[in-house]
């Protein structure tokens, strides 16, 4: 098993119970893609050896070994070489296309003119800034390299339009559903940073993350539009409020609404597909 090439597929920095680091990655051989396995490097060879791959790399062990953990193999790796680097995620010419493509969705696809201007204002705000165009949509679990955060929300305008596209839910307000989608993870571009190939938490998701960040940035549009108080924007700020779906799951409210529901069930499509391997 160590004389083979590897595509990295994750890769996060953790620390041992000691307070040592350690690099967790899991990695999928050349020859058989549909296996993954799982890979460390411990603390000895991390200052060494993490700056010189990232997530998407070809690589090739030069020295390690191969152990059983929870009757699952595990490899690890004391020394590794890298056989062909890849870019990682979307670049940023990439990611504002993706923009661009959300704006078009928008004003194709929301039809009340309230719902349409906060969704295009609060988006717009970060026209200029890189923090929208590299932000992954997670750490380690779904659409995690830069660009997956725009990504992922296109997946949920996709979902949502097909799934209107049945006339199954004539009663649904769909441009509630569709300005969620848009919105609903917008404060991740605070959550995370990049370093050596990996991603990182920042202070402001270990002190609040998007899901108190999100609704206010929403609010704050909708209020400087004098629409705080309207019926649409309150059942808008919900369904983004709910989309976790459960309280254990970080949701400070579960969804009571149909197109908080479909939101909460689209997202989930979107970030389980991703996140598996088969």
């Amino acid at each position: 098993m160590l004389n083979k090439e590897y595509v990295v597929i994750s890769k996060e920095p953790k620390q041992t119970k000691q307070g040592k680091p350690f690099i967790s990655m899991l990695l999928n051989p050349t020859d058989n893609k549909d296996l993954s396995i799982d890979a460390k490097i411990w603390s000895d060879k991390v200052e060494k050896l993490n700056p010189l791959f990232k997530t998407g790399d070809l690589i090739k062990i030069k020295d390690g070994k191969q152990e059983t953990y929870n009757n699952n193999p595990q490899l690890i790796i004391n020394d590794l070489e890298v056989i062909a680097a890849k870019q990682w995620g979307l670049s940023i010419e990439q990611s504002k296309d993706l923009y661009y493509c959300l704006l078009d969705f928008i004003e194709n696809n929301i039809n009340n003119s309230q719902l349409k201007e906060i969704t295009l204002q609060t988006l717009q705000k970060y026209f200029d800034s890189t923090l929208l165009y590299m932000a992954p949509a997670a750490k380690s679990h779904h659409h995690n390299y830069p660009g997956g955060l725009l990504e992922h929300t296109m997946e949920l305008c996709q979902i949502a339009q097909s799934i209107k596209s049945t006339n199954l839910y004539p009663e649904v307000s769909w441009d509630i559903v569709i300005s969620a989608c848009i919105l609903h993870d917008l404060g991740k571009v605070y959550d995370y940073t990049f370093a050596n190939g990996t991603i990182e938490i920042t202070e402001t998701l270990k002190l609040t993350g998007h899901l108190v960040t999100t609704p206010i940035e929403i609010y704050e549009t909708a209020k400087a539009m004098g629409l705080e108080h309207t019926p649409s924007f309150q059942n808008l700020l919900h369904a983004v409020i709910a989309h976790h779906g459960k309280k254990e799951w970080g949701s400070p409210q579960e969804p009571v609404t149909k197109e908080a529901w479909l939101v909460h069930l689209i997202d989930m499509i979107s970030s389980k597909i991703s996140a598996q391997r088969f």
